[in-house]
C-alpha cells in the first residue's frame, strides 16, 4: 500500500510540473505578443548549440551573417548563444529561458534529432519560432506545427544518396552489414537505408543493434571480420562511431564504412586521423559551389577567419540571413509574421543552395552531397 501511495504522489506531483509548465509556456507566448506590438525591434535571436563538443564553425557563420546584416541597413539583431553540450537537461533549461524571454522572436540550432523533437513542443506552445538547422529525423515535421522551420534535408533524402555511392562488385550484387544504436533516431536512419538497399538490390549478410552502455564494438568487429561485406553502414553517436572506426581499422579491416550526418573532425579526435579511410559520409554543403552567393560567402569567410567554412557555418549563416529578409518583408519581428515569410514567400538564394518550404516548414527540395575520406583527403562521390 505505501508503494502504491508512493507511486501516486510521484505522479500527482509530475503532473502538477508539467500543468505549472504549460500554463507559463501560454503566459510566455502572450507576453511575447504584447511585447512585440509595443516594441518591434532588435531582432533578438536565441542560439542553442553544441559549440564546445561540436568544434565547428556554426558561431563564426552567425558573426559572419550578423556582421553583414548590420553594415547592408538590414534589421538590427540581438544574439543569445547558449551551449547546450548535446545534453537534454541542459538543452531543457536553455529552451525555458528562451521561451521566458518576452524579447525574443526565433531560436535557431539543434545537432541533436531527439532534443529538437523535445524542445520544438516548447516553442510551439510559447509561440516562438523554432529553426532548425542541423536536426534530420522526420518526426520533427509530423506534428504541423505553426512556428517550426527546418532548413536542412528530411532523413529519407539522408540514406538513398549514400546506398548510390557505395562501390559496385564486379561480380553479383552488392553485400552490406549495417550495425546501429538501439534508440530511435538510429533505428529509423537504418530502417530507412535496409528499404534504399532493398531497392538497389543489396544483399544483407549481416546486421546488429547494439546498447551503447552494455555492447563491447570490438565483439562486434570480430563478428564482422568473417562477413566480408562490400560496405558497412555504421549509426550510432560520436562517441561509438569513433570508437568502431578505430577498431575496425585496428583489426585490418578497411571496408568502406558509409556514416549519415557526422562531423569528420570530431571523429577523427575520437578515432585517430590514421584510422579515418575509406569513409562515406553524407553532407550537406558543398563549399565549391558556383551559385553567386555561396562564391561570395566563400571569399568573405575566408577573409574573414583564414579557413573555408564549413556545413554548419554555411547552415548559420544563411538561417540568420533567413531571419533577416523575413523580417524585412513582413517589416515585423513577431514570430508567427516571421514563420509565415519564411514558408510563404518564393524561393530564397542562399550560400547551401535555393531554399524552398511546405505549408509544414520542410524543404521542398535541396541537394546533399557524398565524399569519400581517405588518408589523402576527401573526394565527391559522382550520383548516378
Amino acid at each position: 500500500m505505501d508503494r502504491i501511495l508512493s507511486g501516486l504522489l510521484v505522479f500527482a506531483l509530475t503532473t502538477l510540473v508539467y500543468i505549472q509548465q504549460e500554463r507559463s509556456l501560454d503566459k510566455y507566448a502572450s507576453d511575447r505578443q504584447q511585447h512585440a506590438a509595443k516594441s518591434p525591434s532588435p531582432l533578438v535571436v536565441g542560439v542553442s548549440w553544441p559549440f564546445e563538443k561540436a568544434q565547428d564553425s556554426f558561431a563564426q557563420g552567425l558573426e559572419l551573417a550578423q556582421e553583414e546584416i548590420a553594415s547592408n541597413g538590414g534589421p538590427q539583431i540581438k544574439l543569445i548563444l547558449r551551449d547546450d553540450r548535446n545534453d537534454w537537461e541542459t538543452s531543457r533549461k536553455i529552451a525555458l529561458e528562451f521561451a521566458s524571454n518576452p524579447d525574443m522572436s526565433a531560436v535557431i540550432g539543434y545537432r541533436d534529432d531527439s532534443i529538437a523533437i523535445r524542445v520544438s513542443g516548447i516553442y510551439e506552445q510559447a509561440e516562438l519560432l523554432h529553426l532548425i538547422v542541423g536536426a534530420t529525423t522526420n518526426s520533427l515535421t509530423e506534428h504541423d506545427f505553426i512556428y517550426l522551420v527546418r532548413t536542412i534535408n528530411a532523413i529519407e533524402d539522408d540514406v538513398a544518396p549514400l546506398v548510390r555511392a557505395a562501390p559496385k562488385p564486379k561480380n553479383g550484387a552488392l553485400t552490406y552489414a549495417m550495425v546501429w544504436e538501439a534508440q530511435d533516431r538510429s533505428s529509423e536512419l537504418a530502417y530507412q537505408y535496409q528499404i534504399a538497399q532493398n531497392k538497389n538490390n543489396g544483399e544483407l549478410i549481416y546486421q546488429k543493434q547494439y546498447d551503447p552502455e552494455t555492447t563491447d564494438i570490438r565483439h562486434i568487429v570480430n563478428e564482422l571480420r568473417g562477413t566480408d561485406p562490400d560496405v558497412i553502414y555504421f549509426s550510432g553517436s560520436a562517441e561509438t562511431t569513433g570508437e568502431f572506426i578505430r577498431t575496425t581499422r585496428n583489426l585490418g579491416i578497411n571496408t568502406p564504412i558509409t556514416l549519415i550526418s557526422k562531423s569528420m573532425n570530431e571523429l577523427e579526435k575520437i578515432a585517430g586521423k590514421n584510422a579515418m579511410r575509406n569513409i562515406i559520409y553524407l553532407d550537406f554543403y558543398d563549399k565549391n559551389a558556383e551559385n553567386k552567393e555561396n562564391i561570395y560567402f566563400v571569399q568573405k569567410f575566408l577573409a574573414r577567419f583564414g579557413k573555408y567554412p564549413d556545413t554548419w557555418a554555411a547552415q548559420a549563416y544563411d538561417a540568420l540571413n533567413m531571419l533577416a529578409e523575413a523580417s524585412r518583408l513582413s517589416h515585423s519581428t513577431v514570430a508567427l509574421d516571421l514563420a509565415s515569410a519564411i514558408k510563404f514567400s518564393p524561393p530564397w538564394h542562399g550560400a547551401n543552395g535555393i531554399y524552398s518550404f511546405n505549408r509544414k516548414g520542410e524543404l521542398t527540395s535541396k541537394p546533399v552531397f557524398v565524399r569519400l575520406l581517405n588518408s589523402s583527403g576527401e573526394q565527391e562521390i559522382a550520383l548516378k
